[in-house]
């Protein structure tokens, strides 16, 4: 799976001077798949957190004929009936939110950018207005897992040491294992309550239900913090100090 974040990065830079605007009829299987903002994606790789830009995605299902789209603190979806040529482009055409046989007067007509790299594949999308998305004008790239996955690749995935020389490990099917134990996790992309990077395990005597633990990035270096609740504005913060930090093994 590292292989896959690897290869679409590599591909996405080798192909991004190479892409130019779609022409002619397109169908909804060739924009099928899981599309998240390339701002959000290039903030997650360059700062190496997950809430350093506000994550959106939209995942097109050409087999069910449905637009999912979710800004991972609210999510919605549309029955996608088809595309059509525009004057300007392209528009998806969807029913009214979470509608499943929607009716001709309340048909949403979508306008949308696609864009093509030289072996004809549509590799970015970018929606023209805010009647789906928040962020209108920018692209939306395609990836090859979902984004919770692939956050996960990049921020957590693989072995590494503490000052004592133990051992940790995240593994990208979600299971952290520590000296003293371990547990299936998930990373949060919902930023509304976060004042820090923090991934979480399910665990009923924890507020909300879910055991959380705090991370940074420091060079080389990852620190893992203590969670505490409600400090400084945020529902969920890390303490001051890390309680270990790991370099890789």
């Amino acid at each position: 799976m590292k292989n896959i974040v690897c290869n679409f990065l590599i591909t996405t830079i080798l192909v991004m001077p190479l892409i130019c605007s779609a022409s002619g009829n397109l169908t909804i299987e060739q924009i099928d798949g899981h599309w998240v903002r390339k701002k959000y994606l290039d903030s997650l790789s360059s700062t190496r957190s997950q809430f350093s830009e506000r994550p959106e995605s939209i995942s097109i299902s050409a087999k069910n004929n449905r637009l999912n789209w979710t800004n991972y603190h609210e999510s919605s979806w549309r029955r996608l009936l088809r595309i059509e040529l525009s004057e300007n482009g392209y528009v998806l055409v969807v029913g009214e939110w979470e509608v499943d046989s929607p009716v001709q007067r309340k048909i949403l007509y979508i306008p949308f950018k696609p864009t093509m790299d030289h072996a004809g594949k549509i590799v970015s999308i970018e929606f023209l207005d805010d009647s789906l998305v928040e962020r209108k004008k920018e692209p939306f790239i395609r990836l090859p897992l979902p984004l919770k996955e692939y956050a996960n690749e990049l921020l957590l995935v693989g072995q590494y040491v503490d000052q004592k020389g133990k051992l940790y490990a995240f593994s990208k099917e979600g299971i952290a294992s520590w000296p003293n134990r371990s547990f299936s996790y998930e990373l949060p992309l919902d930023f509304s309550e976060a004042g820090c990077d923090y991934f979480e395990t399910y665990d009923p005597k924890e507020p909300g239900h879910y055991k959380r633990y705090g991370f940074k990035w420091q060079g080389d270096r990852l620190d893992l913090f203590t969670i505490v609740y409600d400090r400084d504005y945020f529902p969920i913060a890390c303490e001051d100090h890390a309680f270990v930090s790991l370099v890789r093994h």
